[in-house]
């Protein structure tokens, strides 16, 4: 049975919400718990996107598209931000989605499509970069 986006969002906002690690804000670890990784944050979703637009490029991912109404950035690494993507050339891609699962709570799912065969290459690049601590900085600075 296929769900709705909205049922697909609610669901995943009940079982977040459910589980006390992501409830309190901790950030899933890709060897703890798999993809997409997760976080939610207690701020609206227009404060999330302001952050998480800032965070992108100062992490060394560039925009490729963006569409609020579909609540997706999509992003491509800087070729300079590791060293496995230098000396391979090769260039990974970010999707995050952001929605505001209730009233001043909004949930952020980053995903790396193309590092789940990576990670099972025992490649040692850490895709998770503290992504969520510097988006967390920059809602924190308003």
């Amino acid at each position: 049975m296929k769900m709705s986006r909205p049922a697909e969002w609610l669901v995943a906002a009940l079982i977040c919400l459910s589980v006390s690690s992501c409830a309190a804000g901790s950030v899933r670890t890709a060897s703890d718990w798999g993809y997409p990784l997760q976080k939610v944050y207690n701020t609206g979703e227009a404060d999330v996107w302001a952050a998480v637009i800032q965070t992108l490029p100062q992490m060394g991912f560039i925009i490729q598209f963006m569409d609020r109404e579909l609540g997706i950035i999509r992003a491509s690494d800087d070729i300079r931000r590791d060293a496995y993507s230098f000396f391979t050339g090769t260039t990974y891609w970010m999707e995050v989605s952001i929605k505001e699962v209730t009233p001043g709570t909004t949930m952020v799912f980053i995903e790396y499509p193309q590092i789940r065969p990576l990670l099972y290459q025992q490649v040692t690049w850490d895709p998770e970069e503290d992504i969520f601590e510097n988006i967390q900085l920059h809602i924190g600075a308003r």
